[in-house]
């Protein structure tokens, strides 16, 4: 796999990752979205005028349009599992920093092992 596309699934992974944490963010200070039938819309609403959420899903959107040059020029089979590993270790560690959720010893051993099978993958 070449460097750039490298860098082309890491932007993907990047943009993924950063658009999931604006998301949750926006949803956090709207909030959330009650699912019950009396206020279900105006939680909605609330949550979709959040400039955060916006962002995150404009990011998202971009993130889909570098993921389609990558798929459309290199092995998918190479290609996916990297970016979902990218975008789990980015998810994990913006949770961990901008939402203080604890990070298991556990979950620490399988962020490292995902790191090993990023450096195997991308090197063959």
């Amino acid at each position: 796999m070449s460097k750039s596309a490298l860098l082309l699934i890491a932007l993907t992974a990047g943009m993924t990752a950063a658009g999931n944490l604006l998301i949750r963010e926006g949803i956090v200070r709207a909030g959330g979205v009650s699912f019950s039938p009396a206020t279900f819309l105006e939680d909605l609403l609330s949550v979709i005028r959040q400039p955060l959420l916006d962002i995150g899903v404009l990011l998202y959107g971009m993130a889909s349009i570098v993921w389609f040059k990558v798929i459309a020029t290199e092995n998918l089979s190479t290609s996916y599992p990297l970016v979902v590993a990218m975008t789990f270790l980015l998810v994990s560690s913006g949770c961990a920093l901008w939402f203080r959720e604890v990070i298991s010893l556990q979950k620490i051993v399988g962020m490292v092992l995902i790191l090993l099978g990023i450096i195997v993958v991308s090197s063959s």
